[in-house]
């Protein structure tokens, strides 16, 4: 399938939505660059946090002198820095994520709500795609022009033997918040990747789109089927022991996978194309902390 996707327009109508609400930066303490939100190191901010013992060396300036003159001992004045959050975003470009034009303009709008959240609160980002064709940091620069037919062109060259998710491959940074953009249809068992997004003391969310012809399919009679990966086609005859057999399995997948997450403090988030994204992070990411609205 051939699209043409407005990234610019997208991207703006998801820096309007991320005005209201935003990934939940506030929940999670920072070490870093200044910014705006408070840090868990020490710095020169106003907010008290703590004392230790005086080292030859330190700055005299930071001595608490009124405990001195109480007690006889020197000891230095620690504060709160203020840093700027960390957000690892990584974005699965399989051809599922594109199987159809709602799905992917889903994809697209959480993929650039995202970015605009981040960049609202002043956060660092580092984007990552992640196809079968392996694993590539997108440069800022590239945010509004990137050639997601090129990824899926080169994706499906290597249609043959698709494998998992690279995850290890990312250097994810301590302490970031990892945000995964993926719908999951793949055969990786979820104990074997999600704890590579806790790695350095990571926090981690999943948006998991997904759409209404592959979660509630109306396949009825001599149906053509047509692999995303390969695009090769097919005809099976669907009846409703088929059907029911499908629909079981695909359930169960995504049982398993929030299962997992669920045990280790993930939040896993399914998104559906076909409604409205602004309903849907209400009703689905709110109530698990996996945004939080401005104040």
């Amino acid at each position: 399938m051939s699209l043409v996707f407005p990234l610019q327009k997208i991207r703006s109508q998801m820096r309007v939505l991320a005005g209201t609400m935003q990934l939940p930066f506030r929940h999670q303490t920072w070490r870093g660059q200044t910014g705006q939100l408070l840090g868990a190191g020490t710095g020169s901010s106003l907010d008290f946090q703590d004392h230790r013992p005086y080292f030859p060396g330190d700055d005299p300036r930071g001595i608490n002198w009124q405990a001195y003159a109480r007690t006889g001992v020197y000891t230095m004045k620690l504060y709160r820095d203020e840093v700027s959050p960390r957000l690892d975003l990584l974005m699965d470009v399989s051809p599922s994520m594109f199987a159809s034009e709602t799905k992917a303009f889903l994809c697209l709008r959480l993929l650039y709500f995202a970015l605009e959240s981040a960049l609202m609160t002043g956060a660092c980002v580092r984007f990552y795609i992640l196809g079968d064709n392996g694993v590539r940091l997108v440069q800022p620069s590239e945010f509004d022009t990137l050639d997601f037919a090129g990824c899926l062109s080169a994706a499906g060259e290597n249609a043959a033997a698709p494998g998992p998710p690279r995850l290890e491959q990312i250097a994810l940074r301590t302490g970031s918040l990892r945000l995964w953009i993926t719908d999951l249809l793949f055969e990786s068992a979820p104990e074997t990747l999600l704890p590579f997004l806790l790695a350095q003391r990571g926090r981690a969310l999943l948006f998991c789109p997904y759409s209404r012809e592959e979660s509630h399919p109306d396949w009825a009679g001599n149906t053509e089927f047509i692999d995303v990966e390969s695009a090769t086609r097919r005809h099976q005859n669907v009846d409703p022991g088929l059907l029911k057999n499908y629909t079981g399995a695909y359930t169960r997948h995504f049982e398993l996978w929030k299962l997992h997450s669920r045990k280790l403090g993930i939040a896993l988030s399914r998104l559906c194309a076909e409604r409205d994204l602004r309903d849907e992070l209400l009703k689905n990411a709110l109530p698990q902390g996996a945004i939080e609205l401005w104040t």
